[in-house]
């Protein structure tokens, strides 16, 4: 269950607003569900006034109150960095000839112009490449037979420091499986398979309330603003219930996932088996020998040096993290202290790595 509070006409990026919206949230669920600690999502300069007010104002702490990012935040985050790490991998391309996308639109999953397209094109690229990984796995077991095999972990272990293009794609499906299970987490289960996160769940309250005429105006007379409030909430509960008996409307629609249905699952299996045929042609990564880190399409060679870095890529992240976390605990600048943050492209060099290879050659 959703329900909207009374909104407020202060400036939403304030110090005084963030803390009186905190005050009132956990007194509210504080009279609601007495012992719980309130969750409240904030987009990100709210998030950060938020968390200043928690380290200002000991009766806002982290013990009592947790404040994170809305989910949708999260979700396009999370994809944008899987977008820098994928950054002329020959990931598009591949996207582009499987049919998945267009080529313009597959370069847009980079940027993350649509979450819900770039997630569905993380989701096909993952079911692909752990199909291309477990062919790997079986044709490895092939060639063993009649001596003993290693189990599918225990090759993924032994073959990540031999050939970093295996580590890199094995990254990278780590980091989608990662991403999906982040986002299921933070989604609401009122219905089966459902994936809209409570920020997201908000934007649609806002919706049901506002009807068809809109809200314009509202904010600028207090009057109507409050009873467009109150009563918006039961108009379109009492429109809701006259159409589901009338039949007529919204109310025939199904309230299943759009992603339940046969036509859905079956489109989605389709490029995901196209997807899995024109990477195996380009050549299936899993199974690279070569001690070098490849463009898939292309077959250019990384910078070596950004190829090395591919093997530290999460504990130098883990480091990055923990320096910023003691920063923090120190109260080094805590005003406006931010993670250094470093676009990892490991690709970006390899054009220019191959052409001082051709120039070498020739």
């Amino acid at each position: 269950m959703t329900s909207l509070l009374p909104l407020l006409r202060d400036q939403a990026h304030s110090v005084a607003t963030i803390k009186h919206a905190m005050g009132k949230i956990r007194d509210t669920v504080a009279f609601l569900n007495p012992g719980q600690n309130p969750v409240i999502a904030a987009d990100q300069p709210l998030f950060a006034l938020a968390k200043q007010i928690q380290w200002q104002w000991p009766e806002y702490g982290e013990d009592t109150l947790v404040i994170m990012f809305g989910g949708l935040h999260i979700e396009k985050v999370a994809l944008g960095s899987l977008g820098n790490l994928l950054e002329q991998s020959g990931w598009t391309s591949a996207i582009a000839e499987a049919g998945v996308a267009s080529s313009g639109t597959a370069e847009s999953f980079l940027t993350v112009s649509s979450i819900t397209r770039t997630r569905l094109a993380h989701q096909i690229t993952a079911c692909s490449l752990y199909k291309l990984k477990k062919e790997a796995y079986q044709d490895y077991c092939s060639e063993e037979t009649g001596r003993p095999t290693l189990t599918f972990e225990a090759w993924c272990d032994q073959r990540r420091p031999q050939s970093p293009q295996f580590q890199f794609w094995d990254l990278v499906v780590d980091m989608e499986l990662f991403m999906l299970l982040l986002i299921r987490s933070f989604s609401l289960k009122s219905r089966d398979l459902s994936a809209m996160a409570i920020d997201q769940a908000h934007e649609q309250n806002n919706a049901a309330i506002k009807g068809d005429g809109g809200a314009i105006g509202l904010t600028e007379d207090t009057g109507a603003l409050r009873r467009w409030m109150v009563a918006g909430p039961e108009v379109s509960h009492l429109v809701s219930a006259y159409e589901a008996i009338s039949g007529v409307k919204d109310a025939t629609i199904s309230t299943k996932q759009h992603e339940q249905t046969l036509s859905a699952q079956t489109s989605f299996l389709d490029r995901v088996e196209a997807l899995f045929r024109v990477i195996k042609e380009m050549g299936n990564p899993f199974q690279e020998e070569s001690a070098d880190l490849l463009v898939l399409d292309t077959k250019n060679i990384a910078d070596p040096e950004q190829a090395e870095l591919v093997v530290s890529h999460h504990e130098r992240g883990k480091e990055k993290f923990q320096s910023f976390m003691e920063a923090l605990e120190n109260e080094e600048e805590s005003a406006n202290l931010s993670a250094n943050q470093e676009e990892q492209g490991f690709f970006l060099q390899a054009r220019a790595g191959s052409q001082q290879l051709q120039g070498e050659s020739a």
